[in-house]
């Protein structure tokens, strides 16, 4: 069983893909699989049903990881030199993302989801 923070959080990842207004029809999502063999809503299945819930949630974010500032970075720069713990010698700030709330750690600094450090 995953934590709780993680499966909503993969929920919501998830949600802000497949969500569509159509009818309440998110094409595509896994969920509707498990909404339709219940016959409910998918707020309804994850109450009723939340192992179920769970394991298509789960599994879809097994299939889609969340890509981070490192994975984007690895893939734009193959080839660049990094430090003994793996990450690159520039701070992410200096390449315009979102300075760190916690700076100090350049594992977890490089570890932050693409979207939340995107400098929109």
């Amino acid at each position: 069983m995953a934590e709780f923070k993680d499966v909503i959080y993969t929920r919501d990842r998830m949600c802000n893909i497949y969500y569509s207004n159509d009818n309440c029809r998110c094409l595509g999502c896994p969920m509707v699989r498990v909404q339709d063999s219940i016959g409910l809503n998918c707020s309804t299945c994850i109450l009723e049903y939340p192992g179920r819930s769970e394991d298509a949630i789960m599994d879809w974010g097994k299939r889609h990881p969340v890509k981070t500032i490192l994975d984007e970075f690895k893939k734009n720069y193959p080839n660049a030199p990094l430090r003994t713990d793996g990450t690159p010698y520039p701070c992410p700030e200096h390449l315009g993302y979102k300075a760190s709330t916690s700076c100090g750690s350049c594992v977890s600094c490089w570890d932050r989801p693409m979207e939340v450090a995107k400098n929109d």
